[in-house]
């Protein structure tokens, strides 16, 4: 049996708004592939981790994955003890998905708590409001600030796991292309990777945030690398 016919194990580590349901639909259109998405999102009580690890990955035919937050699972009050476990199988590989705009994924993020849409199929279920968003500034710079600690705390606690970073913005422009280095990734064949969910804020942020101009005016003096202004 070739390296591309043996089946794998892996994570997709993000956070919320990094497109990350599209993700998981392109590597489920691959045959070979099974990915589930936030399977650890919640657990019960006192759970054992290595044993929900072993219920998830039990195939042998397939690869199979699934997503993990930095903040999963969400009913516990230290969720280390998954990362540790996860630490400790060195045969998991590891996805990083990223965000490289964090003021277009806070306004994603706040869209979403504002209209309860985290997920769209179907272009009718889109939610249009005219209503703008207005950003706070110092929750925008608190949020960029949790999100890159929680970056390199994993990049670092999963450095000896076979690993590959993947921007959301490659997926946008080119997902196909992407796709691909994914498979490779994973030691698959090449396929044409067919995704099923639909961008949901469309449009330029100055048309869709109330104090744009306010945002503007302090990022020119305060730059900053994950703040891309249109």
């Amino acid at each position: 049996m070739s390296n591309l016919d043996v089946p794998k194990k892996f994570i997709i580590i993000s956070y919320s708004r990094t497109g990350s349901n599209f993700l998981v639909s392109l590597l489920n259109s691959h045959p070979n592939i099974t990915c589930g998405g936030e399977l650890l999102g919640k657990v019960t009580p006192n759970p054992d981790y290595s044993k929900l690890l072993n219920n998830i990955f039990n195939s042998p035919n397939k690869t199979q994955g699934f997503k993990l937050f930095h903040y999963h699972p969400m009913n516990v009050e230290n969720n280390q003890l998954l990362f540790d476990t996860i630490q400790a199988d060195k045969s998991i590989r590891i996805i990083f998905l990223e965000r490289k705009n964090l003021l277009k994924r806070y306004y994603s993020l706040l869209k979403a708590n504002q209209t309860k849409v985290w997920k769209v199929t179907n272009p009718k279920d889109i939610t249009h409001t005219k209503s703008k968003i207005s950003i706070d500034i110092t929750k925008l710079i608190q949020t960029i600030n949790s999100v890159t600690k929680y970056e390199n705390l994993y990049k670092q606690m999963f450095r000896e796991h076979k690993h590959i970073t993947i921007q959301y913005e490659d997926i946008e422009n080119n997902y196909t292309q992407t796709c691909m280095k994914i498979f490779r990734f994973l030691d698959l064949r090449k396929h044409a990777a067919i995704g099923n969910t639909i961008k949901q804020n469309p449009g330029n942020l100055k048309d869709l945030i109330e104090n744009y101009s306010e945002l503007e005016e302090y990022f020119k003096l305060n730059c900053h690398p994950r703040v891309i202004l249109d």
